[in-house]
């Protein structure tokens, strides 16, 4: 299964130039949508918690055990962060952040089935987002990592602002 996140390099087609920058625009475009949106996705997940805090202290859930699910998940995130961020690079960052963030919605989902059933345990909440904040962590690295390669020096920063 690792090699499904291999880098793969396409053969030359022996385009003119003004079809290959068409073709690269094309090209550009598709990879820049599926990094913009799996990113956003991502924060959206992220945020999941902070939005549902007031609806899980009103449910039992003391501030300070969500101060500990945050924790674990900022603690997990900034690890994962460094480590996936080193792994990331140099694969097809496309198909591992689409990866990522299926984990990351599957343990979002988990967490709000286990929220369902009455008494979930606080450990398995903060298990769980923190397992959420390492699938999350490598989105900024695998983005910069995928604009970079499209893009040339000179016109990067205009396309990672977008």
């Amino acid at each position: 299964m690792w090699h499904y996140f291999d880098l793969k390099r396409p053969k030359k087609l022996g385009l003119s130039i003004a079809d290959q920058r068409q073709r690269w625009l094309r090209e550009f475009l598709k990879a820049f949508l599926v990094v913009f949106f799996v990113y956003f996705s991502m924060y959206l997940i992220r945020n999941n918690l902070s939005a549902a805090q007031p609806l899980l202290v009103k449910d039992g859930i003391s501030t300070t055990a969500l101060g500990w699910i945050g924790y674990g998940f900022s603690l997990a995130y900034g690890i994962g962060k460094t480590v996936l961020g080193y792994v990331v690079d140099g694969k097809n960052t496309k198909r591992f952040m689409s990866f990522l963030l299926i984990l990351a919605a599957l343990m979002t989902l988990i967490i709000g089935v286990a929220l369902l059933m009455n008494n979930a345990p606080v450990g398995l909440i903060l298990v769980l987002w923190s397992l959420n904040g390492v699938f999350q962590s490598p989105g900024g690295s695998a983005s910069l990592s995928t604009i970079s390669r499209w893009t040339t020096t000179t016109s990067r920063g205009r396309y990672i602002g977008i």
